[in-house]
């Protein structure tokens, strides 16, 4: 969604709740609008009222936990998605969202595993995949995490979170060079991607070069 639709969908859900305040609706789209902007503060407030409002209602809690995820707050995220786990039918994509959680919270060992059972699931997800080889790496198992990517690779080969991991696992073997490299070609086709920016920048050998490159691009905000 691009911004003047953002800012027209703030505006309707914000007039609704004037009108109307305990509209659990339309609070919690306008908590999911708000996690789009990228202000996770007012997004998740507004999730946390519309979760009150209508406590039963798993799409806002499936919304409010992975905006906790989104804003750096994975174990809070894990109680829903545990909660979840106990009362739907088991599905690749929770379990991708739990080893997501699980990894950014430094429990490599949990979200190896839960990627393991996403994919039991559904052979085919592609994000389990990357959260796999993304537990692997953070355990040294570089081998394991090689094999891994290779399915992301043909699943989602237009998907530039597949190349920043490759070029993670490069760097993780001690091999920053080819790390770079991969950097520079994903963010010349990527222009947008701000996570490739800022890893070309972390894993770059000389930063100062890789900051004159970057210059002679569009910026993140001109490439969207």
């Amino acid at each position: 969604m691009n911004a003047q639709r953002l800012d027209d969908a703030e505006n309707a859900f914000r007039q609704a709740l004037t009108k109307e305040p305990g509209w659990a609706t339309a609070r919690h789209h306008l908590g999911v609008v708000l996690a789009q902007r990228g202000d996770f503060e007012h997004a998740l407030a507004e999730l946390r009222e519309a979760g009150l409002l209508r406590p039963d209602d798993s799409e806002i809690r499936t919304d409010l936990a992975d905006t906790l995820v989104a804003a750096g707050m994975p174990d809070e995220a894990l109680v829903y998605y545990r909660q979840f786990e106990r009362v739907v039918p088991p599905n690749s994509a929770l379990y991708a969202a739990i080893a997501r959680a699980e990894g950014m919270g430094g429990h490599f060992a949990e979200a190896q595993e839960s990627a393991k059972h996403a994919l039991a699931l559904d052979r085919n997800n592609g994000e389990a995949w990357m959260l796999l080889s993304a537990a692997q790496v953070e355990r040294g198992d570089f081998g394991e995490a090689e094999r891994s990517l290779e399915a992301p690779a043909a699943l989602l080969p237009n998907d530039v979170r597949v190349k920043l991991s490759w070029a993670t696992l490069r760097y993780k073997q001690g091999r920053r060079a080819e790390a770079e490299a991969m950097l520079r070609t994903a963010v010349q086709s990527y222009p947008s991607s701000v996570q490739a920016r800022s890893l070309l920048l972390e894993y770059a050998q000389d930063r100062a070069a890789a900051e004159r490159f970057l210059q002679h691009l569009p910026s993140a905000g001109q490439a969207r």
